[in-house]
């Protein structure tokens, strides 16, 4: 199952996990969304998925199984403990020509958080495999640590990104 959000304004959303939009054993699609002012009291200030799946094409044109794809679409003012723009603790995540906006975690990810966890980790379980980011800006994040991204356990690629101002207790992102 997934979910496509295109052309959509959410703003001022409070939540426990996934301030603006929770997925569980879903995938999501936004398009041309824009997510301001969003909170999660634990992770993804305004998107948080866990364990979904949607069967698509990669980047390379071979299929393969994404969990989020974010198209031109801006995450803006948002907060969490985690992944103050988004988290994310499984599957794979494409992200193209997107701005992550003065977003704040106070632990990990100030724009985006990634985590496989540590038992999966330890096992070989668990389905993160690669995130890819094209083209998308990160300005004014702030975390205690990875101020733009914080990623454990996957592939990361960005490609013709930026990152700017962002200030993390750990050092730069």
């Amino acid at each position: 199952a997934y979910v496509l959000l295109r052309s959509l304004h959410v703003s001022n959303c409070v939540a426990r996990r996934g301030g603006g939009v929770m997925l569980d054993n879903a995938g999501l699609v936004c398009e041309n969304c824009l997510f301001t002012d969003c909170v999660a009291q634990l992770e993804g200030g305004a998107i948080g998925t866990s364990n979904g799946e949607l069967l698509g094409l990669g980047i390379d044109g071979t299929e393969e199984s994404l969990s989020l794809v974010i198209i031109e679409s801006t995450l803006a003012n948002c907060s969490a403990k985690s992944g103050g723009g988004l988290m994310m603790e499984e599957g794979t995540l494409i992200a193209s020509h997107c701005s992550f906006n003065n977003c704040q975690s106070f632990v990990e990810g100030g724009a985006v958080c990634e985590l496989k966890r540590v038992q999966d980790l330890r096992s070989g379980l668990g389905k993160l495999r690669k995130s890819s980011f094209l083209y998308c800006t990160f300005t004014d994040c702030t975390s205690t640590t990875g101020a733009a991204l914080y990623t454990v356990g996957c592939d990361l690629e960005l490609v013709l990104c930026s990152v700017s101002r962002a200030v993390s207790a750990a050092g730069a992102s």
